[in-house]
């Protein structure tokens, strides 16, 4: 059977965007989240700077139990789930959440950190090196990482409700 002109350049636009879509940086539909339970592997070690001038370390936050949020200003479930985020901060004082954005420019940071309301440590890893250590291809991507420094719980995506789950997981770990 041959195909016509207009289906073969149909086809051949529509396989290369699918891989796009595929690839390192996907992102899940907004509708759309997963989390798995960490296989208790040692998280990366990472220093960076806040936005506001501090120094996060992952290593000086030893004892506590720690939310590494990756985000990015375009990405939709990100602004669901700094709130949700903020939330869980407040609720829990052993717990430190630090957004890590990696795919933006500096300057639209600090829009999106006051237009979500959080006070949670934010950081840009301007060179992607943090992300990369954490393997992220989609955002958001977070890793509940225990008082030890294990990576406990990773979810992926976000929607309403998505923060039950996140809260149980930060029980389960509190209750240790």
């Amino acid at each position: 059977m041959k195909m016509s002109a207009p289906a073969w350049i149909g086809l051949c636009l529509l396989v290369p965007g699918l891989l796009l879509g595929c690839g390192k940086g996907a992102l899940l539909s907004p509708g759309v989240s997963s989390a798995t339970e960490g296989g208790g592997e040692p998280a990366p070690s990472f220093e960076l700077t806040a936005t506001d001038g501090s120094e996060l370390s992952l290593a000086a936050l030893e004892g506590k139990i720690v939310v590494v949020d990756f985000w990015a200003t375009w990405c939709q479930p990100c602004a669901v789930s700094f709130p949700k985020y903020q939330e869980l901060a407040e609720r829990y004082p052993e717990l430190v959440v630090i957004g890590i954005n990696e795919n933006d420019e500096s300057d639209g940071i600090a829009k999106f950190v006051e237009e979500t309301g959080v006070s949670f440590p934010i950081a840009w890893d301007e060179d992607k090196s943090v992300a990369g250590s954490f393997g992220i291809e989609t955002m958001p991507t977070s890793y509940i990482i225990d008082r030890a420094g294990l990576i406990r719980h990773v979810h992926t995506g976000f929607t309403d409700g998505d923060e039950a789950d996140l809260d149980r997981q930060i029980r389960l770990i509190l209750e240790e």
